[in-house]
């Protein structure tokens, strides 16, 4: 049996597959998780991707109503309420409110990170077999096979990173380094796998999903680009995923508070590169500017 098939094996028969997602209000999946270091007495934390937020500057008719982060905004601690869904071992969901949002952004990363009213403790007094996932600090790898697990459809996806291509355009966001998965039948995303975790052979998140390629206008909705570093431009094929790395996350993290910090100086939630003028539908320049952001305890 060949090494890459039996390591898929492995990851799809570690117990607890698909238990710890989140479920989100605007249709999108989510995980439980936090930072090397915090504590379960520390307020509970949500990663999904940026456009799931409903929150930001920007609009379109063709998406029901909703809102997103526009391009060249970052959202930092803003207040929020909503519900989310966590589930157990068991597969059943219970309801934890958030009153705030840590993080969403599309530019450069399409990430989201809410914070709960609930502590991590108070979560598994609750549901004892609950998943808190790891963030991981370490980047994927081309050829490391993956599993992404959608709490709102309850399917697990199995991938295999195929490369980190540097920019990838749809409508008027731009994202850098974004992983792109082999093509595969098992590896296709569709609506409401947005935000899901990417789990890596020790459960870790490594990223979010993000995307997938579906007919229509390249570069627009749903359509996706690709632009490599000499300014080429490929559009992705049908059913073409990508997911957002999150390993970058840790460079806005402050190990001894337990707490994220987006004015560290190796804090880049908006990698902007004026070199990157030259590329077709370049974004403009980042409007906000990263303030201090911590993950409060509970009092």
């Amino acid at each position: 049996m060949p090494v890459r098939l039996l390591l898929f094996i492995l990851i799809l028969c570690v117990p607890g597959v698909a238990f710890g997602n989140a479920r989100l209000p605007v249709g999108c999946s989510g995980a439980l998780f936090k930072m090397e270091g915090m504590t379960l007495d520390q307020k509970a934390l949500i990663l999904t991707a940026g456009h799931c937020s409903d929150l930001g500057s920007f609009s379109d008719p063709r998406m029901d109503g909703l809102v997103f982060p526009g391009p060249g905004q970052v959202l930092l601690d803003q207040p929020a309420s909503g519900q989310a869904d966590i589930r157990g071992g068991g597969g059943k969901f219970r309801r934890y409110h958030f009153g705030r949002v840590i993080l969403a952004t599309m530019t450069g990363m399409d990430l989201e990170i809410l914070e709960l009213d609930a502590t991590y403790a108070t979560i598994l007094a609750r549901q004892k077999d609950a998943e808190i996932y790891e963030l991981s600090p370490i980047a994927p790898s081309a050829g490391a096979p993956m599993l992404v697990e959608s709490a709102k459809w309850n399917v697990d996806f199995m991938c295999e990173v195929e490369k980190v291509v540097p920019t990838l355009k749809e409508a008027p966001w731009t994202w850098t380094s974004v992983i792109r998965f082999r093509f595969t039948p098992l590896c296709i995303f569709y609506g409401g796998v947005s935000g899901s975790p990417v789990l890596d052979g020790d459960r870790r998140i490594v990223g979010v999903a993000n995307t997938a390629g579906d007919p229509g206008t390249p570069c627009d909705f749903a359509a996706p680009c690709e632009v490599d570093a000499g300014g080429e431009v490929t559009v992705a094929p049908p059913g073409q995923s990508y997911a957002i790395p999150t390993h970058g996350l840790y460079d806005c993290y402050s190990s001894a508070r337990r707490a994220f910090d987006f004015a560290l100086p190796s804090c880049r939630v908006l990698p902007f590169d004026p070199s990157r003028d030259s590329l077709p539908g370049a974004s403009a320049p980042p409007r906000a500017v990263a303030a201090p952001v911590s993950t409060s305890r509970a009092s």
